[in-house]
């Protein structure tokens, strides 16, 4: 069964008639988002399905960055996780990096990155910042490796490759063969993470042939529209 319908969702059709998991990708997906009666329509939906499916596991999305920034959405991502913990019987939380997909929300990294290059505007980017990209059907195999695997546990996907963020800026520039207006900040409001993958991730790129090296290129290309 899956909940919801954005980008995370639209990769995991294959589980619309799926009667042992639940895939829920109906959550607030805006980082910079504040608004309390979103997060409430979450968590109260989150309650509503684990009530009703308590016999499904419950597989949910949340960020890498949650203990990393004391930000709104931060707060409430942990907020749903610790409801999970508490009320599932079976569940599977994983904590994700920077998602790219075709379509997906306008405020994400890569969306944001998009649309600032392509009309010109300028972009204030933090000097040292990192994220890590990971492409959207690469997570959906990740997800799969491990639903069955393991149970009642939070798995951290940290990433396939860790790259600054006005690198990543400037690839995404150079395929679209555009000139950025970038700004370097030396305000860090965002910061890094530490987190490693968990063992399972590790395992899973392995078994499924994620390969770090060059990894955020050749994801960019592919979603830009250029063959690599």
């Amino acid at each position: 069964m899956i909940i919801g319908n954005g980008l995370i969702a639209s990769k995991f059709r294959e589980y619309d008639n799926h009667n042992t998991c639940i895939i829920f990708s109906s959550g607030v997906s805006n980082s910079q988002e504040s608004c309390t009666k979103k997060f409430n329509r979450e968590k109260s939906l989150v309650r509503q399905i684990l009530d009703k499916h308590k016999n499904l596991q419950f597989i949910y999305f949340s960020t890498i960055l949650v203990n990393f920034s004391n930000t709104e959405y931060n707060k409430h991502k942990l907020e749903i996780e610790n409801l999970i913990k508490k009320t599932a019987s079976s569940y599977i939380i994983f904590r994700v990096p920077q998602l790219i997909g075709r379509g997906g929300n306008k405020n994400n990294l890569v969306n944001f990155l998009l649309n600032s290059i392509q009309t010109g505007q300028d972009i204030v980017i933090s000097k040292d910042v990192e994220r890590s990209i990971l492409c959207v059907e690469d997570m959906v195999r990740i997800v799969n490796y491990c639903k069955d695997k393991c149970d009642r546990t939070t798995i951290n996907i940290s990433g396939v490759e860790k790259k600054k963020v006005v690198d990543i800026c400037k690839d995404m520039a150079s395929i679209l063969e555009k000139v950025p207006s970038i700004n370097i900040s030396t305000k860090v409001d965002r910061p890094n993470w530490n987190t490693t993958n968990s063992d399972i991730v590790e395992e899973s790129f392995t078994d499924l042939g994620i390969v770090s090296k060059n990894y955020t290129k050749k994801v960019l290309f592919k979603y830009l529209g250029v063959k690599v």
